[in-house]
């Protein structure tokens, strides 16, 4: 499998090579040859690709169904209860490696799932935007602090 960095290496020689644009379908084209350094990355096997891709659209089918919940929380002392929609499923993380699957957010393993999926959602986009939340003034330990406390 390649590390990030040669796959950066293949991204910037491809984008050398088309004034800065990827397209997709153009990438994929090229990774086709069986010389290319991507090649390997990519399913040739058009009915392992096409389980894999069904698989995928399994995924898409729920990803954006959400159901109305009620939230009982704590704050300074007093209860509060705020209804909210939430994703209908999530996938949790520890399961992702061996082909996983979805548990309803309408459990309490549910819920903890997706406060884990949370965390890491949120350390993931610190990574990426650390520099312009730093460049707009701010300070990322508030982004720290809110993942550590839905790590619990």
């Amino acid at each position: 499998m390649l590390t990030k960095s040669q796959r950066q290496e293949i991204l910037d020689d491809f984008l050398a090579r088309h004034d800065g644009e990827f397209i997709p379908s153009l990438f994929v084209a090229e990774c086709r040859a069986e010389g290319h350094p991507a090649n390997g990355w990519f399913k040739w096997d058009d009915v392992e690709a096409g389980h894999e891709y069904r698989l995928w659209q399994a995924r898409t089918f729920v990803r954006d169904l959400r159901i109305r919940r009620q939230i009982v929380f704590t704050h300074r002392g007093v209860a509060k209860a705020v209804v909210v929609d939430v994703p209908s499923v999530v996938s949790p993380i520890a399961a992702r490696a061996s082909g996983g699957g979805y548990i309803s957010t309408g459990t309490r393993a549910g819920m903890v799932a997706l406060r884990e999926e949370a965390a890491l959602a949120l350390r993931h986009w610190l990574e990426r935007y650390r520099a312009a939340v730093l460049h707009a003034g701010a300070s990322p330990s508030v982004i720290e602090r809110i993942a550590e406390y839905l790590e619990g």
